[in-house]
């Protein structure tokens, strides 16, 4: 605020992004620049145990990108003849960035060989000029973010209570529209228990990519599978993704005469005892749950095909979707009558 005293707010903007790849967006606070510095990063905050925080913070030399969206960047400098870029990966659930590998130019160490390789930030190995240039060269690496600004964080043209209600009502809540009760409950139930998490947003939609069943015990049906919670704003005819998460794990069911009854979930733990977690929790269904979230296109046809049945069955003017930084995904035709009872 010292550096932008004369823009103030829209000088500084926000956007967001998942960079560890958890499936839950960072926040980003940087510089509304073009240029150079457009995407420059002061601040980064994370999600750890479903509360906000925060991560690093950058400087004018010293300063932080993100990194093909999958890493964070630093870009440092101390001085004319001393300057490099380290890249790091953020941990799941964690503010924990891990060093992955980072070059710098260094003429106070070796003035005729100044360029250096590390993977430890101890050990520097020398490389020539060429491979330097070539591995810092961060033109198409940079994802270089169309910040929204700070005076803009209210929303919907008005910061006034009223004004953000009448907004949000436009597009209608979310009901699970085919024909199985069994599935109605498995949409409620995912939508409010894990819809609160997410406070952006005008609607929720629940996207759960089933793994597999067992329905032989009727006090205890298993459901296993990835379970998709995302949160959209209506921009134009297309629905544009505020928020979302998932959480991996198995449901319980209990079939009873009046009716299905969720009795519990385990989650799969995030962080380093997520694979182990993962392996007791999925059993012998785990090789199946890997393959299925490695298959990003058969997940995102089933994220189309429920976004596409909501639009239909409220009659809405919604063609398309779109994740922050990616191309609008037209939608498919609606399906309702046999899209569901599929998804096993």
């Amino acid at each position: 605020m010292n550096i932008h005293s004369d823009g103030g707010l829209d000088s500084i903007g926000y956007a967001y992004q998942d960079i560890n790849c958890d499936g839950i967006d960072e926040l980003f606070v940087g510089d509304m620049a073009d240029g150079e510095f457009k995407g420059v990063v002061y601040d980064v905050y994370t999600m750890v145990d479903r509360s906000p925080a925060h991560v690093v913070s950058g400087s004018a030399r010293d300063r932080y990108y993100d990194y093909e969206n999958s890493f964070l960047c630093n870009e440092w400098s101390g001085g004319a003849g001393s300057y490099g870029m380290d890249v790091y990966v953020l941990e799941n659930n964690s503010t924990e960035m891990v060093f992955q590998f980072g070059y710098k130019y260094d003429s106070y160490e070796n003035e005729e060989k100044p360029w250096f390789l590390t993977y430890d930030q101890e050990n520097y190995e020398s490389i020539s000029e060429d491979e330097y240039d070539s591995n810092t060269d961060t033109t198409d690496k940079y994802v270089r973010f169309d910040y929204t600004p700070l005076s803009k964080f209210e929303g919907a043209g008005t910061s006034s209570e009223e004004g953000d209600k009448t907004a949000k009502a436009e597009l209608p809540p979310y009901e699970y529209p085919g024909p199985e009760l069994f599935y109605s409950l498995l949409y409620k139930y995912l939508a409010d228990e894990f819809g609160p998490d997410y406070p952006d947003g005008q609607v929720t939609i629940p996207c759960p990519i089933i793994t597999a069943e067992d329905d032989t015990d009727r006090d205890d049906m298993k459901l296993w599978g990835n379970f998709w919670i995302y949160k959209y704003d209506l921009n134009g005819d297309t629905l544009e993704t505020a928020a979302g998460g998932s959480y991996p794990g198995c449901i319980h069911i209990k079939n009873t005469d009046e009716g299905y009854e969720i009795t519990g979930m385990d989650i799969v733990e995030d962080g380093s005892g997520n694979t182990a977690s993962a392996k007791k929790i999925f059993g012998k269904h785990y090789d199946e749950y890997v393959k299925s979230m490695a298959d990003e296109e058969a997940c995102e046809k089933i994220r189309a095909q429920i976004i596409a049945n909501y639009v239909a069955a409220n009659d809405l003017p919604i063609k398309a979707y779109k994740d922050y930084g990616w191309d609008p995904v037209p939608l498919p035709e609606e399906n309702i009558d046999s899209f569901y009872s599929q998804l096993d």
